[in-house]
């Protein structure tokens, strides 16, 4: 909305200059219409710029992922190529997560995206309008027993699983969740082992899921647009925001949503 509001007083004012030193109705509108015509024009070869790079680099090039709560990095994943992900990802260490989140706290986002190709941040707002009662399923897979009588749940609450996101330890809050008043009373080695069987003693690949799990979620209750809505919002930061995401973010969601219905019936 800044740049539309620049845009329209800029131009407000090269009209009146133009209409001052003409002192021509006529040559005025000619002139308004020839300065409208070399911007859009100029703008148009930006925004082509801007694409051509995206179709280039993009695929290929790494991406770093950062999932935050507020100011606090919770998960940094580094992706490469989106179809061999297990090959070209990498996650974020926990100490650089911790030196992430004072770069956050000062929106200093270049020395978080570094050498990488570009930086997507994601807040935990985003989720918001989830609904709670919608089920999550398991990240870990299905019918994985903790002991004969109680299987690890099938679907988690968005509340929980936001649990799980901001958590340091996620594999004990689910053991917790599914033993009850038994987790007490069983030793930490034992613990351990169940982790590794259940195959959730690996926090970022938890977090991931769950992750993963919650955007698609909320993909499919509603649609693409609500991508833009958030980054309009700033519940998602794109970094370097180029041309072509400043003038995005800048379009009425209404014409979106317009579009997307025609090319979805």
């Amino acid at each position: 909305m800044f740049y539309l509001i620049s845009f329209i007083l800029c131009f407000v004012v090269y009209i009146s200059l133009m209409y001052l030193l003409t002192k021509r109705v006529w040559a005025t509108i000619l002139l308004a219409f020839l300065g409208l015509f070399l911007f859009t024009a100029i703008l148009g070869y930006f925004v082509y710029l801007d694409i051509q790079d995206l179709q280039e680099n993009f695929i290929e090039s790494p991406k770093l992922f950062i999932i935050k709560d507020n100011n606090n990095a919770l998960l940094g994943i580094t992706l490469t190529e989106f179809d061999d992900l297990e090959k070209t990802s990498d996650f974020v260490s926990q100490s650089k997560l911790n030196e992430f989140s004072n770069y956050l706290r000062v929106k200093n986002y270049a020395p978080i995206k570094s050498k990488k190709y570009m930086l997507f941040i994601f807040d935990l707002e985003v989720f918001d309008s989830l609904p709670d009662q919608i089920g999550f399923e398991n990240p870990m897979g299905r019918n994985l027993k903790v002991d004969s009588q109680n299987a690890l749940s099938d679907y988690f609450t968005k509340s929980f699983a936001l649990e799980l996101l901001k958590s340091q330890d996620p594999s004990t809050l689910i053991l917790k969740q599914q033993l009850g008043d038994k987790f007490d009373s069983i030793p930490e080695e034992m613990l351990d082992s169940m982790k590794a069987e259940l195959g959730i003693n690996n926090t970022n690949i938890i977090k991931s899921a769950i992750f993963a799990n919650l955007f698609s979620n909320l993909f499919e209750l509603k649609g693409p647009t609500f991508i833009l809505n958030e980054y309009k919002a700033d519940n998602i930061v794109i970094y370097p925001e180029k041309l072509i995401f400043k003038i995005a973010k800048n379009v009425p969601l209404v014409v979106l949503e317009k579009v997307e219905a025609k090319y979805t019936s």
